[in-house]
Protein backbone atom coordinates (compact mmCIF):
# COMPACT_ATOMS: atom_id res chain seq x y z
CA UNK A 1 0.00 0.00 0.00
CA UNK A 2 1.24 3.46 -0.89
CA UNK A 3 2.22 5.48 2.17
CA UNK A 4 1.83 9.25 2.41
CA UNK A 5 4.25 11.14 4.62
CA UNK A 6 3.40 14.66 5.71
CA UNK A 7 5.76 17.56 5.09
CA UNK A 8 8.06 18.16 8.04
CA UNK A 9 8.27 21.79 9.15
CA UNK A 10 10.90 21.72 11.86
CA UNK A 11 12.71 24.83 13.01
CA UNK A 12 16.35 24.45 13.95
CA UNK A 13 17.67 24.99 17.45
CA UNK A 14 19.54 28.28 17.79
CA UNK A 15 22.98 26.67 17.97
CA UNK A 16 23.36 23.06 16.89
CA UNK A 17 26.94 23.51 15.75
CA UNK A 18 29.53 26.22 15.82
CA UNK A 19 31.05 27.75 12.70
CA UNK A 20 33.86 30.28 12.60
CA UNK A 21 35.74 32.18 9.95
CA UNK A 22 38.15 29.32 9.33
CA UNK A 23 35.57 26.72 8.37
CA UNK A 24 32.87 24.46 9.72
CA UNK A 25 32.87 22.31 12.82
CA UNK A 26 30.17 19.82 13.66
CA UNK A 27 27.71 17.90 11.48
CA UNK A 28 27.05 19.12 7.94
CA UNK A 29 24.22 17.49 6.02
CA UNK A 30 25.20 18.96 2.65
CA UNK A 31 25.70 22.19 0.70
CA UNK A 32 23.55 24.48 -1.42
CA UNK A 33 24.26 27.30 -3.83
CA UNK A 34 22.56 30.45 -2.51
CA UNK A 35 21.48 32.42 -5.60
CA UNK A 36 20.77 35.56 -3.57
CA UNK A 37 24.24 35.69 -1.98
CA UNK A 38 26.11 34.10 -4.91
CA UNK A 39 27.70 31.74 -2.41
CA UNK A 40 28.01 28.08 -1.50
CA UNK A 41 26.62 27.49 1.99
CA UNK A 42 26.53 24.45 4.28
CA UNK A 43 23.37 22.88 5.66
CA UNK A 44 24.52 22.75 9.27
CA UNK A 45 23.02 20.13 11.57
CA UNK A 46 21.00 17.00 10.90
CA UNK A 47 17.80 16.40 8.91
CA UNK A 48 14.89 18.08 10.65
CA UNK A 49 17.15 20.25 12.80
CA UNK A 50 19.41 22.28 10.57
CA UNK A 51 20.04 25.76 9.24
CA UNK A 52 22.02 27.48 6.50
CA UNK A 53 25.52 28.29 7.68
CA UNK A 54 27.85 31.07 6.64
CA UNK A 55 29.24 30.91 3.07
CA UNK A 56 32.30 28.76 2.45
CA UNK A 57 32.76 29.93 -1.18
CA UNK A 58 31.67 33.41 -2.24
CA UNK A 59 31.34 35.60 -5.35
CA UNK A 60 30.32 32.73 -7.61
CA UNK A 61 27.65 32.54 -10.29
CA UNK A 62 26.75 28.89 -9.77
CA UNK A 63 28.04 25.70 -8.19
CA UNK A 64 27.49 21.94 -8.17
CA UNK A 65 28.57 19.83 -5.20
CA UNK A 66 30.19 16.41 -5.62
CA UNK A 67 28.18 13.34 -4.58
CA UNK A 68 30.22 12.85 -1.40
CA UNK A 69 30.00 16.53 -0.45
CA UNK A 70 33.76 17.08 -0.14
CA UNK A 71 34.30 19.18 -3.27
CA UNK A 72 32.46 21.33 -5.79
CA UNK A 73 32.72 22.87 -9.22
CA UNK A 74 31.87 26.55 -9.32
CA UNK A 75 31.86 29.41 -11.83
CA UNK A 76 33.32 32.79 -10.90
CA UNK A 77 33.63 35.55 -13.49
CA UNK A 78 33.24 33.04 -16.30
CA UNK A 79 36.02 30.79 -14.97
CA UNK A 80 35.42 27.26 -13.68
CA UNK A 81 36.88 26.52 -10.25
CA UNK A 82 37.48 23.20 -8.56
CA UNK A 83 36.87 23.62 -4.83
CA UNK A 84 38.27 20.96 -2.48
CA UNK A 85 38.08 20.40 1.24
CA UNK A 86 34.53 21.70 1.61
CA UNK A 87 34.10 19.97 4.96
CA UNK A 88 37.53 20.99 6.23
CA UNK A 89 38.60 24.08 8.13
CA UNK A 90 40.22 25.58 5.02
CA UNK A 91 38.53 24.90 1.66
CA UNK A 92 40.73 25.75 -1.32
CA UNK A 93 40.07 26.36 -5.00
CA UNK A 94 41.98 26.17 -8.26
CA UNK A 95 41.01 27.47 -11.68
CA UNK A 96 40.49 25.01 -14.53
CA UNK A 97 41.16 25.52 -18.23
CA UNK A 98 37.60 24.86 -19.42
CA UNK A 99 35.01 26.14 -21.87
CA UNK A 100 33.58 29.59 -21.18
CA UNK A 101 30.07 30.76 -20.22
CA UNK A 102 29.23 27.50 -18.44
CA UNK A 103 25.61 27.39 -17.27
CA UNK A 104 25.16 23.67 -16.48
CA UNK A 105 27.36 21.47 -14.31
CA UNK A 106 26.66 17.82 -13.47
CA UNK A 107 28.67 15.14 -11.66
CA UNK A 108 28.85 11.45 -12.42
CA UNK A 109 27.27 9.19 -9.76
CA UNK A 110 30.66 8.23 -8.33
CA UNK A 111 32.08 11.75 -8.43
CA UNK A 112 35.13 10.96 -10.58
CA UNK A 113 33.69 12.70 -13.66
CA UNK A 114 31.79 15.89 -14.33
CA UNK A 115 30.31 17.54 -17.40
CA UNK A 116 30.00 21.21 -18.29
CA UNK A 117 27.68 22.82 -20.81
CA UNK A 118 27.60 26.30 -22.30
CA UNK A 119 24.36 27.30 -24.01
CA UNK A 120 26.03 30.42 -25.40
CA UNK A 121 28.89 28.46 -26.93
CA UNK A 122 26.75 25.43 -27.83
CA UNK A 123 29.41 23.09 -26.48
CA UNK A 124 30.02 20.65 -23.65
CA UNK A 125 33.13 19.33 -21.95
CA UNK A 126 33.95 16.36 -19.72
CA UNK A 127 36.22 16.68 -16.70
CA UNK A 128 37.74 13.37 -15.66
CA UNK A 129 39.63 11.79 -12.78
CA UNK A 130 38.40 14.39 -10.31
CA UNK A 131 39.87 15.51 -8.01
CA UNK A 132 43.03 14.62 -9.91
CA UNK A 133 45.02 16.67 -12.38
CA UNK A 134 43.93 15.14 -15.70
CA UNK A 135 43.26 17.94 -18.22
CA UNK A 136 39.67 18.43 -19.41
CA UNK A 137 38.73 16.68 -22.61
CA UNK A 138 38.43 18.82 -25.71
CA UNK A 139 35.11 20.67 -26.13
CA UNK A 140 32.23 18.73 -27.67
CA UNK A 141 29.99 20.64 -30.09
CA UNK A 142 26.28 20.42 -29.29
CA UNK A 143 23.98 21.30 -32.16
CA UNK A 144 20.66 21.62 -30.30
CA UNK A 145 19.62 23.40 -27.12
CA UNK A 146 20.20 21.15 -24.11
CA UNK A 147 17.31 20.62 -21.69
CA UNK A 148 18.94 17.88 -19.55
CA UNK A 149 22.51 16.73 -19.02
CA UNK A 150 24.23 13.75 -17.40
CA UNK A 151 27.61 12.05 -17.45
CA UNK A 152 28.37 8.47 -16.45
CA UNK A 153 31.37 7.11 -14.59
CA UNK A 154 32.55 5.76 -17.96
CA UNK A 155 32.58 9.23 -19.57
CA UNK A 156 29.32 8.74 -21.47
CA UNK A 157 27.77 12.16 -22.15
CA UNK A 158 23.96 12.10 -22.21
CA UNK A 159 22.01 15.13 -23.38
CA UNK A 160 18.32 15.87 -23.63
CA UNK A 161 17.02 18.20 -26.34
CA UNK A 162 13.59 19.24 -27.57
CA UNK A 163 13.38 16.07 -29.67
CA UNK A 164 14.77 13.34 -27.43
CA UNK A 165 17.59 11.89 -25.36
CA UNK A 166 20.96 11.37 -27.04
CA UNK A 167 24.42 9.95 -26.40
CA UNK A 168 27.16 12.23 -27.73
CA UNK A 169 30.63 11.21 -28.81
CA UNK A 170 33.73 13.43 -28.69
CA UNK A 171 33.00 14.80 -32.16
CA UNK A 172 29.48 15.81 -31.21
CA UNK A 173 27.79 13.06 -33.21
CA UNK A 174 24.51 12.20 -31.51
CA UNK A 175 23.00 8.72 -31.18
CA UNK A 176 19.33 8.65 -30.24
CA UNK A 177 18.66 6.76 -27.01
CA UNK A 178 14.94 7.49 -26.80
CA UNK A 179 12.46 9.82 -28.47
CA UNK A 180 11.11 12.09 -25.75
CA UNK A 181 9.35 15.41 -25.45
CA UNK A 182 11.93 17.79 -23.98
CA UNK A 183 13.64 15.67 -21.30
CA UNK A 184 13.89 17.63 -18.05
CA UNK A 185 15.94 15.31 -15.82
CA UNK A 186 18.19 12.24 -16.09
CA UNK A 187 19.38 9.90 -13.33
CA UNK A 188 21.90 7.08 -13.80
CA UNK A 189 22.00 3.64 -12.21
CA UNK A 190 25.06 1.75 -13.43
CA UNK A 191 24.57 1.04 -17.13
CA UNK A 192 20.89 1.95 -16.94
CA UNK A 193 19.24 5.35 -16.71
CA UNK A 194 15.91 7.04 -16.06
CA UNK A 195 14.66 10.13 -17.85
CA UNK A 196 11.67 12.39 -17.14
CA UNK A 197 10.17 14.38 -20.00
CA UNK A 198 7.76 17.27 -20.41
CA UNK A 199 5.01 14.88 -21.51
CA UNK A 200 4.85 13.49 -17.96
CA UNK A 201 6.60 10.19 -18.65
CA UNK A 202 9.43 8.50 -16.77
CA UNK A 203 11.32 6.23 -19.18
CA UNK A 204 13.78 3.50 -18.21
CA UNK A 205 16.65 2.80 -20.61
CA UNK A 206 18.59 -0.36 -19.86
CA UNK A 207 22.17 -0.80 -21.11
CA UNK A 208 22.00 2.68 -22.64
CA UNK A 209 25.56 2.86 -23.95
CA UNK A 210 25.74 -0.49 -25.77
CA UNK A 211 22.24 -1.72 -26.68
CA UNK A 212 19.58 0.62 -25.27
CA UNK A 213 16.24 -0.97 -24.39
CA UNK A 214 13.58 1.66 -23.71
CA UNK A 215 10.44 1.09 -21.66
CA UNK A 216 7.89 3.16 -19.80
CA UNK A 217 8.69 3.19 -16.09
CA UNK A 218 5.62 5.23 -15.08
CA UNK A 219 3.36 8.01 -16.28
CA UNK A 220 1.71 8.47 -12.89
CA UNK A 221 3.59 11.65 -11.91
CA UNK A 222 2.02 14.97 -12.90
CA UNK A 223 4.60 17.31 -14.44
CA UNK A 224 7.83 15.65 -13.22
CA UNK A 225 10.65 18.16 -12.71
CA UNK A 226 13.37 16.03 -11.15
CA UNK A 227 14.37 12.47 -10.32
CA UNK A 228 17.11 10.79 -8.31
CA UNK A 229 18.08 7.18 -7.66
CA UNK A 230 18.66 6.34 -3.99
CA UNK A 231 22.20 5.56 -2.88
CA UNK A 232 21.40 1.85 -2.62
CA UNK A 233 19.86 1.80 -6.11
CA UNK A 234 16.57 0.35 -4.89
CA UNK A 235 14.31 3.37 -5.15
CA UNK A 236 13.64 6.10 -7.70
CA UNK A 237 12.48 9.42 -6.24
CA UNK A 238 10.47 11.72 -8.51
CA UNK A 239 9.44 15.31 -7.78
CA UNK A 240 6.13 16.26 -9.40
CA UNK A 241 5.19 19.92 -9.86
CA UNK A 242 1.67 19.09 -11.02
CA UNK A 243 0.71 17.34 -7.77
CA UNK A 244 3.27 18.97 -5.42
CA UNK A 245 4.54 15.57 -4.30
CA UNK A 246 7.79 13.68 -3.90
CA UNK A 247 7.11 10.05 -4.80
CA UNK A 248 9.32 7.03 -4.14
CA UNK A 249 9.13 4.11 -6.58
CA UNK A 250 10.48 0.61 -6.17
CA UNK A 251 12.98 0.29 -9.03
CA UNK A 252 12.59 -3.46 -9.55
CA UNK A 253 8.80 -3.55 -9.28
CA UNK A 254 8.12 -0.12 -10.84
CA UNK A 255 5.40 0.78 -8.33
CA UNK A 256 5.04 3.69 -5.92
CA UNK A 257 5.82 2.78 -2.31
CA UNK A 258 5.58 6.14 -0.50
CA UNK A 259 5.09 9.83 -1.10
CA UNK A 260 5.51 13.14 0.69
CA UNK A 261 3.12 16.02 0.14
CA UNK A 262 4.72 19.42 -0.46
CA UNK A 263 3.47 22.89 0.43
CA UNK A 264 4.33 24.25 -3.01
CA UNK A 265 5.29 22.84 -6.40
CA UNK A 266 8.94 21.73 -6.55
CA UNK A 267 11.24 23.20 -9.19
CA UNK A 268 13.88 20.47 -9.24
CA UNK A 269 15.43 17.59 -7.32
CA UNK A 270 19.06 18.68 -7.13
CA UNK A 271 21.80 16.63 -5.46
CA UNK A 272 23.31 18.55 -2.55
CA UNK A 273 26.40 16.66 -1.50
CA UNK A 274 24.79 14.40 1.07
CA UNK A 275 23.65 10.80 0.96
CA UNK A 276 20.11 10.83 -0.46
CA UNK A 277 19.87 14.59 0.09
CA UNK A 278 18.21 16.79 -2.55
CA UNK A 279 17.20 20.41 -2.96
CA UNK A 280 13.66 21.11 -4.22
CA UNK A 281 13.76 24.89 -4.82
CA UNK A 282 17.26 25.96 -5.91
CA UNK A 283 16.10 29.27 -7.41
CA UNK A 284 14.33 30.44 -4.25
CA UNK A 285 13.93 34.11 -3.42
CA UNK A 286 15.71 35.56 -0.40
CA UNK A 287 12.55 35.40 1.73
CA UNK A 288 11.56 31.85 0.74
CA UNK A 289 12.68 28.97 2.97
CA UNK A 290 14.94 26.30 1.54
CA UNK A 291 13.22 22.95 1.08
CA UNK A 292 15.34 19.81 1.34
CA UNK A 293 14.26 16.23 0.67
CA UNK A 294 15.84 13.01 1.85
CA UNK A 295 15.43 9.46 0.62
CA UNK A 296 16.73 7.48 3.57
CA UNK A 297 13.82 5.03 3.64
CA UNK A 298 10.54 6.83 2.97
CA UNK A 299 10.76 10.35 1.51
CA UNK A 300 10.73 13.25 3.94
CA UNK A 301 10.88 16.99 3.31
CA UNK A 302 11.78 19.82 5.65
CA UNK A 303 12.68 23.48 5.42
CA UNK A 304 16.03 24.91 6.38
CA UNK A 305 15.98 28.44 7.84
CA UNK A 306 18.69 30.97 7.17
CA UNK A 307 21.23 30.94 9.98
CA UNK A 308 21.37 34.73 9.95
CA UNK A 309 17.80 34.75 11.32
CA UNK A 310 18.66 32.70 14.40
Amino acid sequence: MLKTISLLLVLAPAAIVAQDATGISGPVAGFVFDTALHALRPIVGVPGASYLGEPVVTEIDQAAVSPDGTSALAVRGGRVLFVSGLRSASPSSVGLDCIESVDRIVWSPGGAMAALYSSAGRQAQILRDLPGTAPPQRPIPVADRVTALAVSSSEDLIVGTESGLFLLDQAGAARLLAPATRPVAVSLLGRDLFVADAAGRILAIENFAAAPAVSLFTDAVAAPVGLQVSADGKRLFVAGAGSSRLIAFDVAGRYAVAEAELDSPPAELRASGGRNLWLLNPERSGAEPLYIATGEGDPAVWFVPDGRQQ
